[in-house]
C-alpha cells in the first residue's frame, strides 16, 4: 500500500466569500483526498492527505479550475509529515492565529441560479428579496471583520432555520457553506413606510410598482445604501426630484428591467452588455438614441445615458412588477457618501421622498454604485465602488513596512500597502464633507484593525489638504507630488517600473514649485519626474468662484488677448453687468484674489463658456466637458486649430482667437469638434517632442480630463496609427480616486 502523502497548502488571493471552501471540498472528494480546509487571516489553509499522485492532481485542479470570482495570487505548499491523520475531508472553523493578509471580497450581483429560484413560484425563496448563494450576494458591505464568516458579518443577527442549515451543510447545494444563507423564515425582512409610518402590505413589490406609477419618489435601501427611484418616463416627477435634491443638471442613472428594454433607448455593444451583466453590475455609460421622451430631463447637456440593470433580488422584484425603467440615483447630500441608515436618511433627506423601503440588516460599509464605460475594448473605471471595491492589487515586491496612502481631497480613497499587495478603498467622496471624512476614518480603522499596525503614511504635497495634515500625525510620513501620483497609479495597475511619459490633464494639483498645475507632460520614474511641457497658465478671477462661474475664466482669457478692449466684446456685455466687468478687470490688472493655473480642466470650462448661449454656474464636476462632448460630431473633418510652443509652455491662445473668429461663421458643433482634435493632436505633438530627447517611452494617460470619452478615443486612435505605446486606467479611475494607489506605489519603490 502506497504511503500517505500529507501537505499543508496556504492560498492567498481573493478566496473568501467566493465559494472557495466548498470548491476545495468537492475537489477533495473527486480525488479521494482527506484533511480539511479553513479560512484564515491570510486566505485559505488546506491540509491534504492521500497518495502522492492524488494530492498532486488535487493541487493542480485547485490552481487551474478555481471558481470564476476567485483570484489565486500565491499558493505555498509544504510537507506536513507530522500532521494528524484524517479519515475524511471537512470544512473547519476559521484559523485566527496570525496577522491578517486576506483579501476582501466585493459585493456580487444576483446570479442566474438564484434569479431563477426567485422567479419560481414553487420555490421556497420565491420573491424573497435577500436570496443569495456562494456565488452572489453582499460581502464587503456587511463585513464587520476578517475572515469572511457569518459571525463577522451583519448576518450574525440571523440564525438559520432548519432548511437553511441543512443546505449550508449539504455539499450538493449551491448554498453549501454560504455564510449569508437565509430565507423568508429566518433572514432579513423588508419594511415599507410612508410619511405617516409603517404600511401593511401583502405584496411589497406590487405596492412599490403602484407607487412608482402614481409618480412617487421612493427611497430604497439597496446593497450599499439608499437609492432614490422614480418613473424614468415621468418628466414631472423627475423635475420634482431635481428640485428636492438640489441637483439641477447632473445626469441621473437609469435602471432598466432588462437589456431588451435598455436597447430601445441606448446603443449597447456586446462588450457593454457583458459589463452590465457582470457580477459587478456597474452603471455603464452608453450613447443614447435620443428617443426617450424624458432624456433632456434625465441627462441634460450630455450625450450619454448611465444605464444599470437590477443586481439584487430586491431590484428584480420591483422591476419585474413595474416593467419600465426607473431613475436610480444615490440618496445622499452632494459631495457626501451614500446614506446607509434610515435615521440619517430621515434627518437629511426628509421631504425628498414619499415612500421609504428599509430592511433589518445593517450596512457596515456604505458603497455607491460603480461607474464604467468601455474604452479601447476594455472596462474603463470612472468610479470604483460596489461590486469592484475594495480593489486588491498584487505588487512584485514586499513593502518595507506597512503604509497608509491617504489620497487626495476630492474623490478620495485610502490605500493600505503591506506585504506584497495594495488594498484600495471604494470611492469615498470630498473630504471637506463631514460624512466623507467619517467614512474615510472608518475604512482606515477597519484596515488597521484587520491587517496590521501602521506607523507610516504618505500623502499629497498640498498643504491645504486635510490628508496632508493627517500624514504628519504618523511617526513617519512622506509626500508625493499630485500628478506624479497619477502616473504612479497607472504604473501600479500595469506593473511598470521603467521610465515613462506621463500626460496628466486635470482640474488642479499642487505643483512642486508651489503653483497649481493641471496640464502636465512628465518624464517620470518611480522616484521622481521631470516636468517637460505644460499648458499656458490661465487666470482664475475670484479663485474658486471661477470654477463655479466659468465665464470668469473666459473673461480672463479675453483680457489676455484684447486687454481693456475686451470690455466691448459682445459676450462680455451679455454675461456680465457693467459693475461686474469693472470689478473683474481691476482684479485682473492688480492680481487681486486671482491665481494662475496650468489646468486643462479649466481650459474646457473656458471653451464651454465661449459656446453657450447664456452664462451658467457649474453644478457638478465635469459638466463643461460633457457639454462639449454633446456637441462633438465624428462625421466632420478632423481639422485642428493652431497652437504654439514657447519653450516648455504650450500656448493655446491662437486657438482661442480662431474660435472667437469662427463663432460668427460656424456652428458650435464645428468648433467643439475642432477643439477635441486640437487637444489630441497637441498631446501627440508634445509626446513626439519628448521622443526627440528621451526616445520612445510608453505614454501613460491620467487625470480627471481623461474621463472624457471623446478626447480619449481620438488619442487612442492616433496612438495606434503612429504605433505609440500607451497605457490607460483599468483598475482605478483616472481622476483623483487613483491618487492613493500612486502614493502607495511610490512608497513601495522608495524604501520608505
Amino acid at each position: 500500500m502506497e504511503q500517505i502523502y500529507s501537505v499543508k497548502i496556504n492560498i492567498k488571493g481573493i478566496v473568501q466569500g467566493v465559494g472557495f471552501r466548498p470548491f476545495v471540498y468537492r475537489v477533495a472528494a473527486l480525488f479521494g483526498v482527506n484533511g480539511y480546509v479553513c479560512n484564515n487571516l491570510s486566505g485559505v489553509q488546506i491540509i491534504a492527505q492521500a497518495d502522492k499522485r492524488c494530492v498532486e492532481q488535487f493541487i493542480e485542479h485547485l490552481h487551474n479550475h478555481a471558481p470564476n470570482k476567485a483570484r489565486i495570487y500565491n499558493m505555498s505548499i509544504i510537507d506536513d509529515e507530522a500532521s494528524v491523520k484524517y479519515n475524511n475531508f471537512i470544512i473547519i472553523k476559521s484559523n485566527l492565529e496570525h496577522e491578517s493578509s486576506a483579501m476582501i471580497t466585493p459585493d456580487y450581483a444576483l446570479c442566474d441560479r438564484c434569479l431563477y429560484e426567485f422567479r419560481d413560484i414553487n420555490n421556497r425563496r420565491y420573491k424573497y428579496p435577500f436570496i443569495s448563494c456562494t456565488d452572489c450576494g453582499a460581502r464587503w458591505s456587511i463585513l464587520k471583520s476578517l475572515p469572511y464568516d457569518r459571525d463577522n458579518t451583519s448576518m450574525s443577527d440571523f440564525n438559520m432555520c432548519k432548511e437553511c442549515y441543512d443546505e449550508f451543510n449539504n455539499p450538493e447545494s449551491i448554498r453549501f457553506c454560504s455564510q449569508i444563507n437565509a430565507c423568508a423564515v429566518c433572514g432579513p425582512r423588508l419594511f415599507l413606510f410612508d410619511t405617516h409610518g409603517a404600511i401593511m402590505t401583502k405584496d411589497i413589490f406590487k405596492d412599490i410598482a403602484s407607487f412608482l406609477r402614481a409618480g412617487k419618489i421612493i427611497a430604497l435601501k439597496g446593497v450599499g445604501g439608499f437609492a432614490l427611484i422614480c418613473d424614468a418616463l415621468n418628466a414631472d416627477v423627475i423635475r420634482r426630484l431635481r428640485i428636492c435634491k438640489n441637483r439641477p443638471q447632473k445626469p441621473f442613472a437609469i435602471m432598466f428591467p432588462s437589456i431588451h428594454t435598455l436597447t430601445d433607448y441606448a446603443f449597447c455593444t456586446a462588450q457593454e452588455q457583458e459589463l452590465l451583466r457582470s457580477s459587478a453590475a456597474p452603471i455603464v455609460l452608453l450613447r443614447h438614441k435620443n428617443n426617450m421622451p424624458t432624456f433632456s430631463d434625465i441627462s441634460p447637456k450630455s450625450p450619454y445615458l448611465g444605464a444599470i440593470l437590477p443586481y439584487s433580488a430586491l431590484h428584480y422584484g420591483i422591476l419585474d412588477e413595474f416593467c419600465s425603467p426607473v431613475i436610480f440615483t444615490s440618496a445622499n447630500i452632494s459631495g457626501e457618501p451614500i446614506i446607509s441608515h434610515r435615521d440619517e436618511l430621515e434627518q437629511n433627506l426628509k421631504g425628498v421622498y414619499d415612500i421609504l423601503v428599509d430592511y433589518n440588516r445593517d450596512i457596515i460599509h456604505p458603497c455607491d454604485d460603480s461607474v464604467l464605460m468601455v474604452i479601447d475594448s476594455q472596462a474603463y473605471p470612472l468610479r470604483v465602488a460596489r461590486g469592484l471595491a475594495p480593489v486588491s492589487i498584487p505588487v512584485p515586491n514586499a513593502f518595507k513596512a506597512p503604509c497608509f496612502a491617504l489620497g487626495a481631497q476630492q474623490k478620495s480613497t485610502i490605500s493600505l500597502g503591506f506585504e506584497q499587495q495594495i488594498i484600495v478603498s471604494q470611492h469615498i467622496g470630498d473630504l471637506k464633507s463631514l460624512g466623507s471624512l467619517e467614512l474615510w476614518n472608518k475604512i482606515r480603522f477597519f484596515l488597521e484593525k484587520n491587517y496590521t499596525t501602521v506607523q507610516r503614511a504618505v500623502a499629497d504635497m498640498n498643504p491645504q489638504y486635510i490628508t496632508t495634515s493627517m500624514a504628519k500625525e504618523f511617526p513617519y510620513s512622506s509626500f508625493v507630488q499630485h500628478h506624479h501620483a497619477h502616473i504612479l497609479a497607472l504604473m501600479a495597475e500595469h506593473k511598470l517600473t521603467q521610465k515613462v511619459i506621463g500626460v496628466v490633464f486635470d482640474g488642479s494639483g499642487y505643483g512642486s514649485d508651489g503653483s497649481i498645475w493641471g496640464g502636465e507632460f512628465f518624464v517620470a520614474c518611480m522616484d521622481g519626474f521631470e516636468r517637460c511641457f505644460y499648458l499656458r497658465p490661465l487666470k482664475l478671477l475670484g479663485v474658486s468662484r471661477a470654477i463655479f462661474e466659468p465665464k470668469r475664466i473666459l473673461l480672463a482669457l479675453l483680457f489676455d488677448i484684447y486687454g481693456k478692449s475686451a470690455l466691448e466684446y459682445e459676450t462680455v456685455k451679455h454675461f456680465f453687468s457693467k459693475e461686474e466687468i469693472e470689478k473683474l478687470y481691476a482684479m485682473y490688472v492688480q492680481h487681486i484674489n486671482t491665481i494662475e493655473v496650468t489646468s486643462a480642466g479649466r481650459l474646457f470650462d473656458a471653451v464651454a463658456s465661449l459656446l453657450v448661449d447664456s452664462p451658467f454656474c457649474v453644478s457638478y464636476d465635469g459638466e463643461c466637458g460633457l457639454y462639449l462632448e454633446s456637441l462633438f460630431d465624428s462625421s466632420l473633418e478632423k481639422h485642428s486649430y493652431d497652437i504654439e510652443f514657447n519653450g516648455r509652455e504650450i500656448n493655446y491662445i491662437p486657438m482661442i482667437k480662431d474660435m472667437i473668429y469662427e463663432k460668427q461663421r460656424h456652428t458650435k458643433t464645428y468648433i467643439a469638434t475642432k477643439f477635441f482634435y486640437t487637444l489630441a493632436n497637441m498631446i501627440v505633438r508634445t509626446v513626439e517632442r519628448i521622443y526627440n530627447k528621451e526616445g520612445e517611452l510608453p505614454v501613460l494617460l491620467s487625470g480627471g480630463v481623461m474621463c472624457n470619452r471623446v478626447l480619449l478615443e481620438i488619442l487612442i486612435e492616433i496612438f495606434k496609427e503612429k504605433n505609440i505605446p500607451y497605457y490607460i486606467h483599468c483598475k482605478t479611475p483616472p481622476n483623483d480616486a487613483c491618487i492613493s494607489l500612486g502614493q502607495s506605489y511610490y512608497t513601495l519603490y522608495n524604501n520608505l
